[in-house]
């Protein structure tokens, strides 16, 4: 070989990283970090195996701190995988890499099963050591010495198709260069190998060239480079190349300012890359070029851990750049940060002798030794064209930093060479102290005086899976190198010394909840040079960052914080009502506020919040104690005092029925001033709210209306026999029930009153039921009846009830008012209305009717159904009509028919087939269930919706065909005959809730698994109530046979769900709603959690007004399940349910859980 012919500077390089590799890494501890590492025989041959060796992939440092190999390997410790030799890491600025040799060579299979791990929100990746060879791909490599004479490519294909026979299909990928055809045969199915072997032997030539046959190992890494030979590559170029698939790469490094290296998992997810890799270059304008080693036929063997890198060809005989594909762990290094440092440090120490022309000395020792401010590039231009090689060769000590030439020339000895390092900042409290005014000015200057370096900070963003995108900060160091590791030791001990002050409301009182009392701090910090930053942490919690005394030049005493926040400022809090403060009162403090912001001290010397009743006033002490004065006297002003009053309850009921008008006026006449004279206030509370000075005002007013009121009322009440109609039940049972509970009511409130029962002409069999059981129970019942059944009637006579009222006053105008205000109430309750055509009634249950009923006679509204006519009729007073007619309206809605849909669809279960005639079925979700049966009920031709997926179906019944798009899938409907469970109460019902007896063994059993680890967090369990909803259950009964048919074992759990009361009142009438997952998160899937443990869940079971929580015990179907994370929405195929392999379990579909049971603590 002819050295002049060389590039000196790459060939430095390349001594340079290999001497490296070695130094770093190829002690007696460690095995060089590698694919197919080359061990030193000497020392570690015994010990090595490749065949259990795997390299471990993690974020460097800079962007995952919290996780190291001390983490991993206790990871793979709980699933059981020791590790029997651990190699030293190397890493770049994104990436840390290392090399495990574990115990058994089974367990290399098991960890490449799941190729990807989480650890607290960071990816760590795994793959094996080993290159195995490739069974899919092979290269042809066909030499072409003249230009002019191109290969045919048809004759090419041809000849590959010779090769792999005609039954395989494969793709080609040219790999080819100016002077050398290259082809990468990617074949659909393994290949045999030997046979394309033989048949390659058979013609070795094509186009009388010959043809070079390759068999090249698995290949998971490319080169990528930009179109444009000038434009350079960065980081943030391959994050946005690599966003689609960045899940799967294993590593990534810049080779040069041009190019980059990229390794994958595995070959199978870089070969799907490969598959849409067009629309990658035409997209980011690049070349990708796969990285392709063969596999040695002499030397190779499946044992081996050596491998060859096939390159293009070197040609010597023109002045051509060499490249070099360095190893993996050469690439990491080399683009490590403080490489350079590192590698000058060993040459310097270390005899090297380097070989060059003399007019190249210059420039050489120009680039390995640059001078200060002058950073080492690698130069990518080709070498000139005039270029001419020179075998004047001259050695060069390199530990001398000097380059010796020829006696005729000499050169003066190099100054010391200035390095660069990056000194990290990755904890957000250290980036924090560089939000301070001047600290960064204050830094440059101590470092360039103390350490003589110089200091550039530089900030990047880059991305956080959890936060999203941040800032990081870069300190680079520039100067010699023993001025940089002082300056390094200088910030390390400077950040290590960084201390928290933390302030909240629980310790330190109200004023942490004021916005702007950060700055106020933050301002009087700055005003005495205090080197510390006040940040807020939460809505109630601040942190003050300082360095401690143990750093001279920033350090401060934590005394001192405390001494200006406790010492220079205090808190003041006023205590009003704003709801019941007057307008002039908000008007005249909203100003007084407005008038301090816009102060010149605001924020520096005071500041104020509001939350709810309270004022809060932090500052100076001073300012702050003449503030309050000001806020304290406005107070007293205008805010509204309690004013007792006596009223008797004849007092309160004539004002609520007699002289409410006058009430009326006298409360909206002081109601701008904040008063508050309401009826519910008087009676409630025995006083009424007004400022001070109106007190004695109000009074007299309502003194005034105070007369003595005697009332006689008589009234008349009758009610329909309801449920006898349309509905079906037995009307003796019902004329039984409402004659016994009548009866009842009259006996216990000893009141004479008359009751009728109002019934339907045409059921003769409801009116004799009537009579008979009235007979029975010898009630005085005056009885005509005749022999048309439309004449005949029951008649139970009463005593007509007349309300006489006695008004005594001492005025005639006001007894005068008082009469038509009477009589005025009275003609307003003469409200009549008809709803008529109401067919929605027929849908109504005997639960609905009586809740209607109720809800009228609570407003003193009189109800008439006819279901022959579909017509209500509604007597009472006028706005009460009004709002019985408007609570009709709510019951016929979605909750009406939802409540149907639950009656006919009980027993049957709707199932959609996943794949078109794979006989795999899947059921529909809960509430379609119920909508589709519905539909069917009715004799619909179609009916159309939107599944889970959100996608919109059509199903067509006379079919049994569900349609979305151009697929068509089979549908089916099955009626579930499933028993209930022995416990179950019979019901009428679809859903009801039987409250247990604390004395039951099913309470007990219950309540044991409940108590079992939530000791310490209740008092009391208040109730247990056991869930019987027949169609839900129903339902999930039908799923759980599913998994009993596809498992040979059913993996069956009780697990525990919390939510607030309100969400457990829909869960127990409507299954569990998958539509609200992700409202307390998604870590591991999009869908319904449980836990095994009740005080996990309990942190979701939110209390309500008295204190009371709820939780679900339920029946969970595990069935086959698989890690989850945030981002899925539905297990992996082939799974059930997703889990954070332990004690959280996520479902997906409506059937795989059961509410068994609801308890209620407090």
């Amino acid at each position: 070989m002819n050295c002049a012919d060389i590039n000196c500077e790459l060939l430095v390089k390349l001594i340079r990283l290999k001497k490296y590799s070695e130094r770093k890494f190829g002690s007696t501890e460690s095995l060089s970090k590698t694919r197919n590492s080359i061990v030193d025989n000497k020392d570690l041959s015994k010990e090595a195996d490749i065949n259990k060796q795997i390299d471990v992939s993690f974020p460097s440092i800079f962007f995952a701190k919290q996780i190291d190999m001390e983490i991993i390997e206790m990871i793979l410790c709980q699933k059981n995988i020791r590790i029997e030799k651990k190699f030293k890491e190397c890493e770049n600025e994104y990436f840390r890499r290392s090399t495990l040799q574990l115990e058994e060579k089974s367990d290399v299979d098991e960890l490449l099963a799941t190729p990807i791990l989480t650890h607290d929100h960071v990816d760590f990746k795994i793959k094996r050591t080993k290159q195995l060879t490739d069974r899919t791909c092979f290269v042809l490599k066909i030499l072409v010495s003249d230009q002019q004479n191109k290969v045919d490519e048809n004759r090419v294909k041809l000849y590959i198709s010779l090769l792999v026979g005609n039954s395989i299909s494969y793709r080609i990928f040219n790999l080819s260069i100016s002077d050398e055809k290259a082809y990468l045969v990617q074949c659909n199915n393994d290949i045999d190998f030997d046979r394309i072997r033989q048949q390659y032997e058979t013609r070795r030539q094509l186009q009388g060239r010959d043809v070079t046959l390759m068999q090249i190992h698995e290949y998971d890494t490319a080169s990528i480079y930009y179109i444009d030979e000038h434009k350079t590559m960065k980081y943030d170029d391959l994050e946005n190349i690599l966003q689609s698939v960045r899940k799967y790469v294993f590593t990534f490094q810049l080779v040069n300012e041009y190019c980059a290296e990229v390794e994958f998992i595995n070959s199978v997810a870089f070969k799907e890359w490969m598959s849409v890799i067009e629309k990658v270059k035409d997209k980011y304008r690049v070349n990708v070029e796969p990285i392709i080693q063969e596999v040695d036929d002499g030397n190779y063997t499946e044992n081996s851990s050596s491998s060859t890198t096939e390159n293009i060809p070197f040609n010597f005989d023109k002045p051509n750049l060499v490249s070099i594909t360095l190893r993996s762990e050469w690439s990491m290094v080399a683009a490590h940060p403080v490489f350079q440092l590192e590698y000058k440090d060993y040459i310097q120490r270390n005899d090297y002798m380097i070989a060059a022309r003399p007019q190249d000395l210059f420039e050489l020792r120009g680039k390995l030794f640059p001078k200060p401010n002058q950073n080492f590039q690698t130069d990518r231009r080709n070498p000139p064209r005039n270029y001419q090689p020179d075998n004047r060769l001259l050695p060069v000590p390199l530990m001398q930093q000097e380059i010796v030439e020829p006696p005729s020339s000499s050169l003066p000895a190099a100054k010391p060479a200035n390095t660069s390092s990056i000194f990290p900042i990755t904890k957000a409290e250290e980036m924090n102290m560089f939000l301070m005014d001047k600290f960064e000015e204050r830094l440059q200057e101590h470092l360039k005086e103390i350490c003589n370096v110089n200091i550039i900070i530089e900030r990047h963003a880059v991305n956080d899976k959890v936060k999203g995108d941040k800032t990081r900060i870069r300190i680079k160091l520039t100067g010699e190198m023993n001025d940089v590791e002082s300056a390094l030791n200088d910030l390390s001990n400077l950040f290590s010394s960084l201390r928290t002050r933390e302030f909240n409301d629980k310790t330190d009182g109200n004023w942490t909840k004021i916005e702007e009392v950060v700055d106020l701090i933050q301002h009087h910090f700055a005003l005495i040079n205090l080197h510390a930053l006040c940040q807020r942490i939460s809505p109630t919690c601040l942190h003050v960052y300082f360095f401690d005394v143990t750093n001279p030049q920033f350090g401060i005493d934590e005394q001192k914080i405390d001494d200006i926040i406790n010492n220079q400022f205090s808190l003041a809090t006023i205590i009003h009502n704003q709801r019941l403060a007057s307008a002039k009162f908000i008007k005249e403090w909203t100003d007084l506020e407005e008038k301090i912001r816009k102060q010149d001290n605001y924020k520096k010397d005071i500041c104020f919040s509001r939350e709810a009743d309270s004022f809060y006033l932090f500052g100076l002490t001073k300012l702050v104690k003449e503030l309050r004065q000001t806020f304290e006297q406005l107070k007293n002003k205008y805010i509204p005092q309690a004013c007792k009053i006596s009223l008797s309850d004849k007092q309160l009921n004539f004002l609520r029925y007699v002289a409410k008008t006058n009430l009326n006026k006298i409360e909206k006449q002081y109601k701008g001033d904040g008063c508050d004279i309401s009826l519910t206030r008087l009676e409630q509370h025995g006083h009424f709210l007004a400022p001070v000075d109106m007190h004695s005002r109000i009074k007299d007013t309502l003194e005034a209306l105070k007369l003595a009121v005697i009332f006689y009322v008589r009234f008349i009440l009758a009610f329909p026999s309801v449920g006898c109609g349309k509905l079906g039940f037995d009307p003796s049972i019902i004329a039984q029930h409402m004659i016994d509970e009548t009866e009842a009511q009259l006996i216990s409130s000893k009141s004479t009153m008359n009751v009728s029962f109002i019934l339907v002409q045409e059921q003769q069999n409801v009116y004799d039921a009537f009579v008979k059981y009235l007979n029975t129970i010898q009630t005085n019942v005056a009885q005509q009846s005749s022999k048309s059944k439309t004449s005949q009637h029951l008649k139970i006579p009463y005593d007509e009830k007349i309300i006489e009222i006695t008004l005594i006053g001492s005025n005639n105008a006001q007894l005068d008012q008082c009469k038509n205000d009477i009589l005025e109430l009275a003609n307003a309750c003469l409200f009549k209305t008809r709803l008529t055509d109401k067919q929605d009634m027929m849908d109504w249950s005997q639960n609905t009717i009586s809740t209607y009923y109720d809800h009228c006679l609570k407003q003193h509204v009189i109800p008439t159904l006819n279901f022959n006519t579909l017509s209500i009729e509604l007597v009472g007073p006028k706005d009460a009509v009004r709002e019985a007619e408007k609570h009709f309206y709510e019951l016929t809605t979605e909750t009406l028919k939802a409540a149907r849909i639950h009656a006919v669809s009980r027993g049957i279960i709707w199932s959609v087939e996943v794949t078109p005639n794979s006989d795999t079925w899947e059921q529909y979700s809960f509430k379609l269930n119920g909508l589709i049966e519905d539909a069917y009920l009715k004799k619909l031709v179609n009916y159309d919706f939107v599944n889970d997926k959100q996608e919109r179906c059509r199903i067509v019944f006379s079919n049994m065909e569900e349609f979305h798009g151009t697929d068509v899938r089979r549908i089916r409907r099955k009626v579930v005959d499933s028993l209930l469970p022995d416990t179950w109460e019979p019901s009428d019902q679809n859903c009801k809730r039987v409250v247990l007896q604390s004395s039951s063994k099913e309470y007990r059993d219950v309540s044991q698994q409940f108590a079992a680890t939530m000791r310490g967090q209740y008092t009391q369990i208040v109730k247990i109530e056991r869930i019987q909803n027949e169609r839900w259950f129903k339902q999930y009964a039908a799923h759980r046979d599913d998994f009993k048919q596809r498992y040979k074992t059913l993996d069956e759990r009780l697990l525990f769900h919390g939510c607030d009361g309100t969400s457990a009142n829909k869960i127990a009438q409507e299954c569990f709603n998958r539509s609200f997952a992700g409202v307390h998160g998604v870590a591991y899937g999009c869908g319904v959690y449980f836990h095994s443990h009740a005080n996990y869940s309990h942190s979701y079971a939110k209390p309500d007004i008295s204190g009371q929580r709820t939780m679900f015990l339920a029946r969970v179907l595990i069935g086959k399940t698989c890690r989850g994370n945030q981002g899925m929405k539905t297990p992996l195929p082939g799974h059930d349910t997703t889990t954070d392999g332990q004690h959280i379990f996520v479902i997906y579909h409506d059937a795989g859980a059961y509410a068994d049971h609801l308890i209620t603590y407090q």
